[in-house]
């Protein structure tokens, strides 16, 4: 794996728009400080569909359906199952998806808010397109300009929430380098993972606990 101081995802579809359902929380310090976790969603925090079993430690969930790639049951990584032990623990978390996590109200992007730690680590269950953010659940980012829709996520942490996140403070995840790579220089820690199984450029089964580390 490699660092900078860069997703796996589905095709876009145009059918499946960002959804601006959902409600804001109040900032409350007392669940972590002023840190931000930043997660792509497709081969990060899941990790293939149907490919449960020959993935140690990933668990399908029946009944979910995730439509990244060529579709399928949604699996869910070590790491998306275990956020919470990680330092992101600490921080405020949020999603950057070049995906749409099966569009406005399905069960997986209710999954992965909760995965994430619920509205108290998102401090919003409201879902944004990349270029209007209103909160730090994005989907449709456009892959290789992850660090743009990034810095909009933190100004809306100021500006709505009233937390000042350093730069340095903040940490991004992402199975795919050339989301990884655009972070030079922009003050941000950007990390790839799901290193230790990939397909074709993108990870397969997703990234995993020791991975979510605190590097700069």
């Amino acid at each position: 794996s490699s660092s900078s101081s860069s997703s796996s995802s589905g095709s876009p579809s145009p059918s499946i728009s960002p959804s601006s359902h959902g409600s804001h929380v109040a900032s409350d310090t007392g669940d972590g400080g002023e840190c931000l976790c930043v997660f792509d969603v497709d081969r990060v925090l899941t990790g293939k569909q149907g490919e449960a079993a020959s993935c140690p430690g990933n668990q399908e969930k029946p009944g979910t359906r995730d439509a990244a790639y060529t579709g399928g049951t949604l699996v869910v990584s070590p790491l998306g199952q275990r956020i919470h032990s990680t330092f992101c623990s600490r921080c405020k978390r949020s999603v950057v998806s070049s995906g749409f996590l099966t569009g406005d109200g399905s069960i997986e992007r209710q999954q992965m808010l909760d995965m994430l730690g619920g509205p108290m680590a998102t401090l919003s269950t409201v879902w944004s397109g990349p270029d209007t953010i209103i909160s730090p659940l994005v989907v449709g980012a456009v892959d290789g300009r992850k660090q743009q829709t990034v810095r909009k996520i933190v100004d809306w942490f100021k500006g709505h929430r009233t937390l000042n996140i350093a730069p340095s403070e903040v940490y991004f995840f992402d199975d795919r380098g050339d989301n990884v790579l655009p972070f030079n220089g922009t003050g941000y820690n950007a990390r790839q993972v799901s290193c230790k199984s990939r397909e074709t450029g993108i990870g397969l089964c997703g990234a995993t606990p020791d991975e979510g580390v605190k590097e700069k």
